[in-house]
């Protein structure tokens, strides 16, 4: 049996619009679209929160406002590249306050009205980022208080006995690391 088709099923201009406002404006990261000479045409709620500017304000500027004003940024220089591969990269935007934001950005094309138009869709990792810098701070500290114990600190792989790092004092009594332990120890 044939069903029949819905009138409201069939995407109208103005059904398409709402479509595509609903999807714009429900991206959770920042998501921007601009012509093949760098106006800005639309941002989201996401990108408008992220980069402090009123959309009414973003909207007609240059891509490269949001660049730090450069066009040597990848997102201009590279984006052929860019888009071309379909790459995810590590880069920053710049707030309308000229804070940098660290973000991974990726460009697609597409066509709004028969013109040809990038979407830039970024995510903030600016957190990512300063988890990464925490991290290691403390694995640095770690790294010096163990190595400024007088007395010899190593770590052992329990399933071949080999010694996996030592501190300055374990290292001047042969305790390196590959070295087996019970050799460091009993030779």
């Amino acid at each position: 049996m044939r069903q029949k088709k819905s009138a409201g099923l069939q995407p109208g201009p103005e059904k398409i619009q709402a479509l595509f406002d609903a999807m714009f404006g429900g991206i959770f990261d920042t998501a921007l679209i601009h012509d093949e000479n760098g106006i800005i045409l639309d941002v989201n709620p996401a990108g408008v929160d992220l980069l402090g500017w009123n959309t009414t304000k973003l909207v007609g500027r240059h891509i490269t406002e949001i660049l730090g004003g450069s066009d040597d940024h990848i997102l201009c220089s590279g984006s052929e590249n860019l888009l071309a591969e379909n790459l995810g990269i590590e880069t920053y935007l710049v707030s309308r306050s000229g804070k940098r934001i660290n973000v991974e950005a990726r460009l697609n094309t597409l066509e709004l009205e028969g013109e040809s138009c990038v979407l830039l869709i970024a995510r903030d990792i600016s957190d990512r980022n300063m988890e990464k810098e925490t991290m290691n701070w403390q694995s640095e500290l770690l790294r010096k208080i163990i190595d400024s114990l007088a007395h010899s600190f190593v770590v052992i792989d329990v399933s071949d006995y080999r010694i996996l790092a030592a501190n300055t004092a374990g290292e001047k009594l042969g305790l390196g690391q590959g070295v087996l332990c019970h050799e460091g120890f009993y030779n």
